[in-house]
């Protein structure tokens, strides 16, 4: 804070994406936000889901001394929520860990976490911990099962902390292009040399490129006459549902892109029938607009002949062939409805 002259930050979302668009201020936002749930979170709860939102709540507020931030917005609260889980769940590894290192329940049982993590909270939480959870054979199932999970991972991504969504926008920004997140699975799967982490990522990288392509070929194949190709640009929600397609699904998230952004689609199978129907409402729409302007220029040819018959025959250019001008407002409604769909 002494650095911005005793002053909050102001956290800025970027409104497509909600996430914060400040890379700066969004390290300093994550790095509170785990500061907080390892200084006041309680640890008496089997996972973050089972806290009362009450609690949750008064765990978000503290975040408010040091930054300027919308609380109260759902989007935020889902970005802040999402990363306060993440949080949750390292912080509670960590105390895990902790017990494991120690050999024995009653070794453990008897030493508390270091004072940094444990933060004072009371002896009969941690002893909690030991009697509910750590002891318990179910959780113990759990955690031998995830490990084993994680041992089966290709490879983890190294975008840090940060969210994957918010590496796409800042390469885009730096590269003065369009955000894409195929385009920065090649950068969070990549090494310092360019080299893939392992082949499995590479071949997959390759299928979803494919994909992408064979979309905007279509998509060029339906654009109307004289559109630039370059204007050609495949859809966020068409790449998030080939990644669906190749890289799977964890309940809202794909796998790969981390927390951001949800999904509300209801299967990875549902993703690509719907956003292709989209893609060909969208061309349908400016076929109808294309055709709507080519009427608008056939009526101006026919009344500038009309003008000059009637002249001929009266001698006059005070002829008024402009009674009906429905066609202009149709134009203005359907281009209107043409640029809700490009900004959705």
């Amino acid at each position: 804070m002494s650095a911005n002259g005793g002053n909050k930050l102001i956290v800025v979302w970027d409104p497509d994406h909600w996430v914060p668009s400040d890379k700066t201020v969004s390290k300093k936002f994550t790095s509170e936000i785990g500061i907080t749930i390892r200084g006041y979170a309680p640890v008496c709860y089997g996972g973050w889901s089972k806290i009362k939102p009450d609690t949750k709540r008064k765990l978000r507020e503290k975040l408010e001394t040091l930054f300027e931030v919308d609380l109260h917005h759902p989007k935020v609260l889902a970005y802040v929520d999402g990363i306060m889980a993440t949080a949750y769940t390292q912080f509670k590894w960590r105390l895990h860990n902790h017990y494991k290192e120690n050999g024995t329940y009653e070794r453990a049982r008897a030493k508390l976490p270091d004072p940094d993590l444990w933060n004072s909270r009371p002896l009969e939480h941690w002893h909690w911990l030991c009697d509910n959870l750590y002891s318990n054979e179910g959780y113990m199932e759990v955690c031998a099962t995830n490990a084993q999970n994680r041992d089966k991972q290709e490879s983890t991504h190294r975008g840090g902390a940060m969210p994957f969504i918010q590496h796409a926008l800042q390469a885009a920004k730096e590269a003065g292009q369009p955000v894409s997140f195929i385009n920065n699975y090649e950068n969070m799967y990549q090494d310092a040399e360019h080299k893939w982490v392992s082949e499995a990522k590479r071949v997959r990288h390759e299928k979803m490129k494919q994909k992408r392509e064979d979309i905007k070929a279509k998509l060029i194949e339906e654009a109307p006459e004289g559109t630039p190709i370059e204007s050609i640009e495949v859809a966020l929600n068409d790449e998030i549902a080939i990644m669906v397609e190749e890289c799977g699904r964890k309940g809202g998230k794909v796998q790969g892109l981390g927390a951001f952004p949800r999904l509300d689609i209801s299967s990875s199978s549902s993703s690509m029938p719907i956003n292709s129907e989209w893609n060909e409402m969208k061309g349908n729409l400016q076929k109808l607009t294309s055709t709507v302007s080519c009427l608008e220029s056939e009526n101006a040819k026919l009344k500038s002949m009309l003008r000059a018959i009637f002249s001929k025959l009266n001698g006059s250019d005070d002829i008024n062939c402009d009674a009906d001008d429905s066609s202009a407002q149709e134009t203005d409604g359907i281009e209107g409805i043409d640029h809700d769909f490009s900004n959705d």
